[in-house]
Order: structure tokens, then C-alpha cells, then sequence
């Protein structure tokens, strides 16, 4: 299996352990979250899948031109603006129904904040793991009955 698709289907996977399955029955992404480093918008899972195209090759060419580019040990801090139907923006970069996480903990770290780090994991043996150039960012937002989701591809370089 290919990077790309391991990425997403473990993103897939910490999403619904993040989320009761009753939310994930009952609950259906309804919001875009625009994901942005120093005003530079990064299109992620939620916008290619707003395309309807199943081509898993025109995918990844979509989310590696989307992707953040970090050095070893460098940062990044995000900002989340929730996109309205009526096309209104509100910055949730910081608001308390906002969850970031890591699907690839082993090479990077995101804050409660939406700060990205670079940084390897002790508790990864791997250096496959360790040192692997290709990551991941989830982060949805859930309050009433409003749920954003989306997923950026992160390149160490």
C-alpha cells in the first residue's frame, strides 16, 4: 500500500475513534474548514472529496500540491477559519470546539493551538517511521450542530 493511501486510511480511522459512532451516524461534515499558514490556503481531504473524483492518482497529485512544507524541526502555526454556506468566515483557529491531531505522531506534533512541530518520537523504533518525509494534520470542529472536517498532507524538506 502506497503512503498516501496508508495516510488517509489511518486519518479515517483516528477520526472515528475520536468521534462516538453515534455522531458519525447521525453526523455528516456540514462545514468547510480552510486550513492556512501565513495566509497561504492548503486544500486538503475535505476539499479533493467536495470534487466527487474516485482517481486515486489525481489525489495524491491534489494533496501534495496542497501539502505544508516543514524543515526538520520546524513550525507551523495554522489557522482555521470555518466557511459558511452563505460563504461568511469565522477564525476557530484558537475556539475551545476546535481538535487538532497528528495521524503521523511519529514525525510530527500539533497543539491544542493548531502549532505543527516537526519532531521524530522516542517511542517510534522505526527509522522508517522516524525519519519518514511524508505526514499528516486532522482537524474538525463540532459544536451544535455544526461538524467541519479536514485532512492536510504535511512534507519535510
Amino acid at each position: 500500500m502506497n503512503s498516501g493511501k496508508h495516510i488517509a486510511l489511518v486519518a479515517l480511522a483516528l477520526f472515528a475513534a475520536l468521534t462516538s459512532a453515534d455522531a458519525i451516524a447521525q453526523d455528516t461534515p456540514n462545514a468547510v474548514l480552510e486550513v492556512s499558514v501565513n495566509g497561504t490556503v492548503y486544500k486538503g481531504q475535505a476539499e479533493y472529496e467536495a470534487t466527487g473524483s474516485p482517481d486515486s492518482a489525481a489525489a495524491m497529485e491534489f494533496l501534495r500540491q496542497n501539502s505544508i512544507h516543514l524543515l526538520p524541526g520546524g513550525t507551523a502555526q495554522l489557522k482555521v477559519d470555518l466557511v459558511g454556506a452563505d460563504g461568511s468566515r469565522t477564525d476557530v483557529t484558537d475556539d475551545t470546539d476546535t481538535h487538532y491531531a497528528a495521524v503521523t505522531n511519529w514525525n510530527l506534533d500539533v497543539s491544542a493551538t493548531g502549532v505543527v512541530t516537526q519532531r521524530a518520537d522516542p517511542k517510534y523504533s522505526a527509522a522508517n517511521a522516524k525519519n519518514s518525509k511524508d505526514g499528516q494534520i486532522i482537524v474538525w470542529y463540532k459544536k451544535g450542530t455544526t461538524l467541519g472536517f479536514n485532512a492536510i498532507e504535511v512534507i519535510i524538506d
